[in-house]
């Protein structure tokens, strides 16, 4: 017997009669089925993660609540490694978290790891560049070295984007036009990977970025909306200046000597996995400048490691990477059948190091299946009992079977057969048989593909 039944229920015809003499029996020989591992629903029980990358502060990640089937689990993955990296916010001075970035992921064999990387590189990966002096050292001047006045033409731009968690990049403005200029001297900004392509690096098709013309006009600004109204200033020699993702925002900042918080030119939410580039562009005069490039780029785009700079001067209020060894945890204390159903049987996970992964127990198939289940025939009565609740009762179990695969399939085969009766008075004429796998409460069962069912007569 044979089923593609998402429910485990056999339903197969015969086309010529099977005579079963009275007093017949029948016993079950084999059964092969994979299941469809149950489906989560995440709520306000089991929807928190807490989590941490240094012995001072403890995350908690909120997750959305949906129901997720077992083969929308990679779009779990995708929440918990969103939400995870939305509650990283950039810190002022040399702190842990400063270029932390989440990835839950899935490998072939349906483990699940939930880990922490640093960009730990100094120089910028897959730079490119044209009509620019930059000799690769992120802490020397670079400027304008060629091209034509006033056009996009000067520019250094990465092919790795910037960090999806608490990251950063930003400069600092060594040398500036000092009079009323026409033409934007300088931007900062992230943008797509087609502009990247494209090498149209105009300000226009920035995302988000800041300009720069003189220290008598205002800096400007770019974005897909703008949020809060931007403060009147005007740029300065030794300003610091730079995109930020923080806390599931982007934010537009300028560090100032001698302010302790940052002016925050534009903020507007983040959605945790769109790829930002990071272009540094020139178009004025080569009289302006930068130099002490800051970066940290997506440590797990196509295998990078990437840039920082750890040092860096304009006081403690500066954002700067610190890669040391920490307490690093993973908590479920507050979502313990979610790490179940992610194949985690602990609920609290420690390690120490500059850098964290946890890597669930055992493979995500094996969810919460019973330890046994029973084979019921439908189209006959057996001379079988269930005791299940307070009063036993005549059912038609055919079968009952253990259950310890830990690959989420069902392969059961007996040496030795064990004969139902049937207890047919007169002789039965079988077209159809029917019956069911169900679990050893008596609730459905899913399964996936084709399962084979082996049934002897006797």
């Amino acid at each position: 017997m044979t089923t593609t039944d998402t429910l485990a229920t056999f339903n197969n015809n015969i086309s010529g009669d099977i005579v079963l003499k009275p007093n017949s029996k029948v016993a079950l020989q084999n059964l092969a089925l994979e299941f469809n591992p149950d489906p989560i629903t995440i709520n306000e029980n089991n929807n928190t993660i807490r989590y941490s990358v240094n012995d001072t502060t403890t995350y908690s990640a909120v997750l959305d609540s949906r129901l997720y089937t077992h083969d929308e689990i990679p779009e779990l993955l995708q929440n918990i490694t969103k939400t995870m990296n939305a509650q990283l916010e950039v810190e002022s001075g040399s702190k842990k978290v400063n270029g932390v970035q989440y990835l839950a992921s899935i490998n072939n064999d349906n483990i699940v790891t939930i880990e922490y990387k640093i960009p730990e590189g100094r120089t910028l990966q897959e730079a490119v560049q044209q009509n620019i002096q930059y000799d690769g050292n992120l802490q020397n001047v670079v400027k304008r070295n060629g091209g034509t006045n006033g056009q996009p033409d000067s520019y250094l731009a990465t092919q790795v984007p910037l960090g999806k968690g608490a990251a950063f990049f930003s400069v600092r403005l060594n040398a500036l036009q000092t009079s009323t200029q026409q033409n934007l001297q300088f931007a900062i900004g992230l943008v797509s990977s087609t502009t990247v392509e494209s090498r149209s690096f105009q300000f226009s098709n920035f995302i988000h970025g800041i300009s720069v013309k003189s220290t008598v006009e205002n800096y400007g600004r770019k974005g897909p909306s703008y949020s809060p109204s931007p403060p009147t200033l005007s740029p300065q020699t030794g300003d610091e200046i730079g995109c930020y993702i923080s806390g599931g925002t982007v934010e537009l900042r300028v560090y100032r000597s001698g302010v302790t918080d940052p002016y925050v030119l534009n903020s507007i939410d983040y959605d945790g996995t769109t790829d930002l580039f990071p272009v540094l562009l020139f178009q004025g005069s080569d009289v302006t400048s930068i130099n002490n490039i800051h970066i940290t780029q997506d440590p797990f785009y196509l295998g990078n490691t990437v840039s920082h700079i750890p040092s860096g001067s304009l006081g403690a209020t500066i954002p700067r990477q610190n890669v040391t060894v920490t307490n690093n945890t993973l908590d479920f204390s507050q979502s313990v059948t979610l790490a179940r159903y992610l194949g985690f049987e602990s609920v609290i996970y420690g390690e120490s190091g500059a850098q964290a992964a946890f890597t669930a127990d055992r493979n995500t198939s094996v969810l919460d299946l019973a330890d046994s289940f029973v084979v019921e025939m439908l189209s006959m009565e057996l001379d079988s009992y269930d005791t299940l609740g307070q009063n036993g009762k005549r059912k038609s179990i055919l079968a009952t079977i253990p259950y310890n695969d830990s690959e989420g399939a069902l392969h059961y085969s007996v040496p030795y057969l064990t004969f139902i009766d049937i207890n047919n008075s007169s002789p039965v004429y079988l077209r159809n048989i029917r019956a069911r796998v169900l679990r050893n409460d008596y609730s459905n069962v899913e399964i996936r593909g084709l399962a084979t069912m082996t049934l002897i007569f006797d």
